[in-house]
């Protein structure tokens, strides 16, 4: 690790205030923290002879949403430090969380596993699912890393066309709300992923207009770093077995949403196509045209924010033969126009939409 980073994670060490109010009423009172609680008024009311605060050292909510962890509506990643000995709280959030544990150790809790994640590690919690975090040691450093699901989609969407388990995990938090898959990357030992966690953490806390591009590359570069050389060091929790094949079909779709129809997609996994149509109903709630859809929109707005092609053409390459009903399906979606779309993801050095398609683009 370099001097800058290690001088960062120093900087870790010493407990805040609130820690160590939380640190005092841990040590007098352990049995508070054997069983997690949903508020710290349920904390109160369940412990009223110890003499608890009447309200918590620092915030605690049941429900997170993107608008009370994101500093601003153009930020897509964002850092939020776990406090040491705050009780195990149950709750649930609407983004994706890495929990990364830099020093020391820490429980992840849910509603059917216990998990230790041990320094160096990390588990990756998606949307919805309810959860806890507890550490009951001064050197544990552990760290929140935020994800927003909708800017996750546009700027990660190559994450998903590796076929390995963390593809198949994003895969389903686009379809599951409520997705029952956890995973747990365990024996790293990885200082390059350390330092590009404290990155994240330095631009996200520590500068005064986080810059929004570098977060995002700094997380691509987390991710492919994890990918290319930690592929087979994940566990994953199950609460609910899914499909083997749901995430191939799924990745299937959104690689040939101009050309897939139901009928292609059966033939591809040797499936009829009433069943294909069952199991996407049951695995995601949405019928395939829904799906398809949605992958089609979805891959239109990375296009107008990222790539140089006219309207039509996007509309020609993700497979619309109406381009009324692309209209319409967009506004619907995005509660804008295209074009209006397109000037809102406008960045320095964006050139003006050209008449001719990206090389190796072919029309449908």
């Amino acid at each position: 690790m370099t001097k800058k980073h290690q001088k960062l994670l120093e900087s870790f060490l010493p407990l805040s205030r609130e820690e160590k109010i939380y640190r005092r009423i841990y040590r007098g009172n352990p049995e508070l923290y054997a069983k997690p609680t949903h508020s710290w008024d349920e904390m109160v009311e369940r412990y009223n002879k110890k003499k608890l605060p009447s309200s918590a050292p620092s915030q605690i909510k049941e429900i997170l949403y993107r608008n009370d962890c994101f500093p601003g509506k153009d930020i897509s990643v964002t850092v939020i430090r776990h406090l040491r000995y705050t009780p195990p709280f149950l709750h649930y959030h609407s983004f994706i969380k890495i929990l990364y544990v830099i020093k020391g150790s820490c429980v992840h809790i849910n509603d059917k596993y216990t998990i230790t994640i041990n320094e160096g590690d990390f588990c990756i919690v998606p949307p919805y699912m309810v959860n806890a975090t507890f550490a009951h040691h001064d050197e544990n450093v552990i760290f929140n890393i935020l994800l927003s699901c909708d800017t996750f989609y546009t700027d990660f969407m190559g994450l998903l066309t590796e076929h390995d388990t963390m593809s198949d995990f994003f895969w389903q938090i686009m379809y599951h709300k409520g997705n029952s898959q956890l995973l747990v990357f365990r024996n790293m030992g990885d200082h390059t992923l350390d330092e590009i966690i404290l990155d994240i953490i330095a631009e996200a806390l520590y500068d005064k207009k986080p810059n929004n591009m570098l977060l995002k590359g700094y997380m691509m570069l987390f991710f492919g770093n994890v990918i290319k050389y930690h592929a087979n060091d994940v566990v994953v929790y199950h609460n609910i077995k899914h499909h083997k094949n749901i995430g191939d079909i799924l990745a299937y779709i959104n690689e040939n949403v101009s050309t897939v129809t139901l009928s292609t997609l059966a033939s591809r996994f040797q499936f009829s196509n009433g069943y294909v149509s069952r199991l996407l109903r049951q695995e995601t709630g949405l019928c395939f045209n829904q799906l398809l859809m949605e992958a089609r929109l979805r891959i239109a707005s990375e296009m107008l924010a990222n790539s140089n092609l006219n309207i039509s053409q996007i509309i020609d390459a993700v497979g619309y033969l109406e381009p009324s009903r692309f209209y319409k399906n967009f506004k619907k979606k995005y509660n804008m126009t295209p074009l209006s779309y397109r000037k809102t993801k406008l960045f320095p050095g964006h050139l003006a939409p050209s008449s001719s398609l990206p090389q190796g683009h072919k029309k449908p």
